[in-house]
């Protein structure tokens, strides 16, 4: 118990970093050019704020949903990435691990799950 109080406790040193997954909010133009992004941030926006609540149990809930929030919309942040429309929405190592989480490893977002 002393451990996992440990690591939900070390999620409050993190809900900075989560907050900067999408910061920006997509302009019409980049909506235009990138189908779902608002969706995606919207989806971000709302994890990002539960990670940020304070109820640690929630938090480390909610980590685990961002990277399922990733994969889900991993097209349109990904055109986001590339599109000039886009510029800041996602930042390119929002991604990175992408591969590995939704590709070879396509049950890790459900891990947290009862």
């Amino acid at each position: 118990a002393r451990q996992l109080n440990q690591t939900l406790g070390s999620l409050a040193g993190h809900a900075t970093k989560t907050r900067r997954l999408q910061s920006v909010a997509p302009t019409a133009a980049c909506a235009a050019a990138c189908d779902g992004i608002q969706c995606a941030f919207d989806d971000s926006q709302a994890l990002s704020n539960q990670v940020n609540g304070g109820d640690a149990v929630a938090a480390f809930s909610a980590m685990g949903d961002l990277v399922g929030a990733i994969c889900f919309h991993r097209t349109a942040m990904t055109c986001a990435v590339a599109s000039t429309e886009c510029g800041g929405v996602v930042g390119a190592s929002t991604l990175d691990l992408a591969p590995c989480f939704c590709d070879a490893c396509p049950t890790f977002p459900k891990i947290y799950e009862g």
